[in-house]
């Protein structure tokens, strides 16, 4: 059993007979606590001695849990929520808060496809997606307010909710379809001194999986045997390669590992934290600062964070309280001129420091004799003499609040809020051509070109651009709140109006040729870029009505009403309002008399049922209205001049609405064996309607394009189920342990969408979920040419050892008619966690493990925006002269009969290979050992300066383990791409000092 001293958190642990010894101030008050049993806090008023025995109760139940515009008991919960306190995001990598949820919460679904420095948030979904419109990603509210999180510090978080169903989110209306967290900063505690807090941590960061490559002798070795099986002549003689392999007098051949030399060994973090929290009866604060500096694996790429948070509340009388939270935020990126790796693996985005050193020949020296660099794409140019890259964010937050219980009224209490958030952001991008000489080996000479590579052009002009974005939001909070206790029953009921106005504005501008290149202002430019001037401003406002009426009979049977009315800018008069309803339900079965006799073995049994209607905007400002463009080169003439012509836009969508979606959740909560054991599920369906949709390409040409781009026309449903069990046991007073397992399933799927009446049955969207991949269903690879002369064929060139592809419709040709559903979403239908923790006097060991399934990752296939495909670095040999990963090479078709994963070694570009096919998708289950963490405490002698103080020291590793079937890349890589910024693996060494 825990005993603590509760004005100063001072404490011991009692021996296996209860036994205990601690000093209490006099008029002290020790609080007394044990797993699966209720806490008591008992005044010591001049005892030696207190005998007392503990009532058994899960430890939930009495917890405290943050819902939408409040808080609630969880015992009184009748919607699906799920959270993590404080004590469990301290096992967690501090750069990016969105990297260590999934797992962790029931229903949270995450895919993180890169690990640049500031860069690498992941994506996030609460219970998969349920409408392809916008991002998908869920509202978040940090502190009740619609704000980012995933660069907070984790130490000034006190607790992240995730909201799940109706009944949970439909207070945030419009906003709410795809769930919402609900993040809260930690406050102030009563105490009768300082608490300062302090942490330091050192770490070291390497990717977690990228393919190997042959050196120079092997590359040449390798594309010879290319260009033999292409009846082409060889690129490398005997001569080549022994200078490749001993040294070049010419100074052109060498032996240079690309990605080795692009990679350094690993990448230095470090982290700082101190928060101070304290306060009596009438004043109580936190304050906090952190700082991040994270290097990346690329020379050059680094990210630096500051963060400030200041929370103070104070007690003006018994009944008026107000409290002022400020935080602030500044934010630094530096990149090369060339990306190190973009999440966005769109066509013209991919080309970047990663991209350049696959596509880069082994075969050569980084630079001629005269210090030229060599290639015809060379990732040191790109890495250290392409310019740069950076970007400073600085954030300020503010929210000030007033609560006033009404005398006379117990229960009954108003509150007002008002939000004042500013963001501004200053990218400069300076990017510097470079002289290349490349070998061409077909004429055996060297050839000299000039490249901006940050673009991949010709040119022999530098170029600087500058950005900025200027962001305000005002929210502004007025509420009625009445809670009240009546016997046994409780009494809650809110009603709240919010109105939010948020004001965008950017503008930038680009010029080339600055003489002076140590001095890359603006200013010094000698020519502008013609159309590179740009700017804008945006405005939205949005107001909500809200409201929510609980009951709670006997502590048996909850029942909720909420709801919320909205009204959006984003929709055009007549069609702003919309209302979101939700109910729910709950039955605490235990405590019917019925239930006792199993009381000793299910202590806690639960049951909850929730339906309501929720909805999505997120469509983009004003396409209620009348746009005209400004064409960008003169295409009018009045007289001898030509002017620039101002053309209308898209036809205006008039009646567009907000997407509908109903949600239905079930569920049950249970504790087993006082409290061992905890178990929590739930069912859900969901129904989307009224989709925001484009219309393009639906209609026939004749028709022309006199129609709105965006209507509300489709409808999707998604399901799926959640579970959690949890097993806690305090062996002895020095041993306890914990284990946690979870899982969330989420499947969608178009159940009305518009296409074209032609499309093939096998064609149809509708039935598929979304991020499916349509393409070629394989039939293997062709063995030889008279295979090739009785089947059908692509229009391309087909050779043996090419892949050979189903003709679904039978008409003797392969085109896009054959195409059809080849793969799974990038986002898994399912994750799943499992978190061991254990602690033995003052050692504690925790290690938490992430795995998904049902994923599938495209090696190739259609480039995202692109419109066409490709074959990548990843599937093609040698495509455009790049080094090719030796899990190709030895795995490619080379004479009649070979059965393997890649197809025929080739040094040409097989177009009939680069098709989107089911030949090139794998599967991307894995099972990964996110984070580790060893610690131990010291509690440290006191003293007249201070208090109880605790020194921590620990260990902690995040990515240390993966297990996939893609043993070559991360399972989580963008799909299609030719180049990426690994995850990657940290080392987290520290202390922590608590006084």
């Amino acid at each position: 059993m825990t005993v603590l001293v509760k004005a100063t958190g001072e404490g011991t642990i009692t021996d296996f007979n209860g036994e205990y010894e601690i000093e209490v101030p006099e008029n002290g008050v020790l609080v007394f606590s044990f797993i699966g049993y209720k806490t008591v806090e008992m005044p010591v008023a001049g005892k030696s001695k207190i005998d007392l025995k503990l009532e058994v109760e899960s430890t939930k139940i009495e917890e405290i849990v943050v819902v939408a515009y409040g808080v609630q008991k969880r015992a009184h919960l009748t919607g699906s929520v799920a959270s993590l306190s404080s004590k469990e995001l301290s096992q967690k990598p501090v750069d990016n808060l969105t990297t260590m949820l999934s797992g962790r919460l029931p229903g949270v679904i995450t895919r993180q496809q890169s690990g640049v420095p500031g860069e690498n948030s992941a994506k996030f979904f609460i219970r998969g997606r349920s409408s392809p419109t916008g991002s998908g990603a869920p509202l978040i509210i940090v502190d009740g307010v619609e704000r980012p999180f995933d660069n907070l510090d984790p130490n000034e978080i006190e607790s992240i909710s995730i909201l799940k169903d109706a009944a949970s989110a439909a207070m945030y209306g419009v906003r709410a379809a795809n769930g919402v967290v609900m993040v809260t900063t930690k406050s102030g505690k009563e105490s009768q001194k300082i608490n300062l807090n302090f942490t330091s941590t050192y770490s070291i960061s390497k990717n977690t999986a990228f393919p190997e490559y042959p050196d120079g002798v092997g590359y040449a070795l390798w594309h010879n045997k290319a260009r033999e099986l292409d009846g082409l002549a060889l690129d490398y003689t005997p001569s080549d390669i022994e200078k490749i392999r001993n040294g070049d007098p010419a100074g052109i051949l060498g032996n240079t590992e690309w990605t080795k030399l692009i990679f350094e060994p690993f990448a230095p973090q470090a982290y700082q934290n101190l928060n101070i929290n304290g306060g009596n009866s009438k004043l109580k604060f936190f304050n906090n600062a952190a700082y991040l500096h994270q290097d990346g694996i690329i020379q050059g790429v680094s990210f630096d964070r500051i963060n400030l948070r200041s929370n103070v509340e104070y007690e003006v009388n018994p009944n008026f309280n107000v409290a002022l939270n400020i935080a602030g935020r500044v934010e630094e990126r530096k990149q090369p001129g060339t990306s190190p790796g973009s999440q966005d693996i769109t066509i013209n985005n991919y080309k970047n420091v990663i991209f350049y050193s696959i596509l880069a020949r082994p075969t050569s020296l980084p630079n001629l004799p005269d210090g030229t660099a060599l290639g015809w794409g060379n990732p040191i140019v790109a890495r250290d003499q392409s310019g740069f890259y950076n970007q400073k964010r600085k954030i300020f937050q503010s929210t000030v609040s007033f609560k006033y219980k009404i005398p006379g009224l117990e229960g009954l209490s108003l509150k007002a809020n008002l939000s004042y958030d500013y963001e501004n952001s200053l990218a400069k991008h300076f990017q510097i051509p470079q002289r290349l000489a490349t070998w061409e080996y077909a004429k055996r000479e060297l050839v000299y070109f000039d490249r901006l590579m940050s673009k991949d052009i010709a040119s022999n002009k530098n170029e600087l651009s500058q950005g900025f974005n200027d962001y305000h939001r005002i929210t502004t909070q007025m509420s009625a709140d009445y809670n009240k206790t009546f016997g046994k029953n409780v009494l809650n009921a809110l009603v709240l109006f919010e109105e939010q106005s948020t004001k965008t504005s950017t503008f930038g501008v680009a010029a080339q040729d600055l003489p002076l290149t140590a001095l890359p202002e603006l200013n010094f430019a000698t020519q502008y870029i013609t159309n590179s001037l740009y700017g804008s401003r945006g405005q939205r406002g949005t107001r909500g009505l809200v409201s929510r009426v609980g009951y709670v009979i006997n502590d048996k049977y909850m029942t909720e009403f909420t709801g919320r009315a909205d009204w959006s800018s984003r929709f055009s008069k007549g069609n702003r309002l919309g209302v979101f309803p939700a109910v729910s339900l709950g039955w605490n079965v235990s405590r019917e008399k019925f239930f006792q006799n199993l009381t000793p073995y299910v202590s806690r049994l639960k049951l909850r049922a929730s339906a309501g209607l929720l909805g999505n905007d997120d469509i983009g400002d004003f396409r209620f209205l009348k746009r005209f463009n400004l064409s960008t080169q003169p295409e009018v003439i009045f007289g001898d001049n030509a002017y620039l012509d101002l053309l209308t836009g898209a036809v205006p969508s008039y009646d567009i609405t907000w997407e509908k979606t109903v949600t239905y959740n079930g569920g049950f909560e249970a504790d087993i064996l006082d409290g061992m054991f905890a178990i929590e599920f739930d069912a859900f369906y969901k129904v989307t309607t009224d989709i925001l949709q484009s219309v393009a390409g639906v209609f026939p040409p004749s028709v022309g394009g006199n129609f709105p781009s965006i209507v509300n026309a489709g409808k999707m449903d998604a399901r799926g189920f959640e579970a959690i069990v949890t097993h806690r046991k305090q062996v002895n007073k020095d041993f306890n342990y914990q284990i946690s397992a979870n899982v969330t399933f989420s499947r969608n799927k178009y159940l009305e969408t518009d296409e074209s009446p032609n499309v093939p049955p096998w064609q149809r969207r509708t039935g598929q979920p979304i991020g499916s991949v349509l393409g070629w269903v394989s039939d293997g690879l062709f063995q030889s040419n008279e295979e090739i002369a009785s089947a059908a064929l692509t229009t391309y060139e087909v050779k043996p050892g090419f892949i050979r592809y189903k003709d679904l419709n039978g008409d003797g040709v392969i085109n896009f008619a054959d195409r059809t559903w080849i793969g799974r979403s990038p986002i898994p239908e399912v994750i799943a966690g499992l978190n061991l923790s254990a602690s033995y006097k003052n050692l504690s060991v925790s290690a938490f493990f992430q795995g998904a399934t049902r994923t599938d990752l495209m090696l190739t296939g259609e480039y995202l925006g692109a419109g066409f495909s490709d074959g990548t670095f990843f599937t093609q040999p040698f495509k455009w002269g790049a080094n090719t990963p030796y899990f190709i090479l030895e795995n490619t078709w080379q004479k009649e009969g070979d059965i393997t994963e890649f197809p025929r070694l080739t040094t040409i570009t097989p177009f009939n290979n680069n098709l989107s096919t089911d030949f090139w998708k794998r599967d991307a289950s894995y099972i990964r050992l996110k984070t580790v963490e060893v610690s131990y405490s010291f509690k440290l002698k006191p003293n007249k300066y201070s208090g109880q103080t605790r020194l921590n020291v620990f260990f902690s590793g995040t990515n240390l383990l993966t297990l996939s079937k893609l043993k070559y890349i991360d399972p989580e890589a963008p799909t299609v791409n030719n180049g990426f910024y690994p995850q990657q693996k940290v080392f987290n060494f520290g202390i922590n000092l608590s006084i």
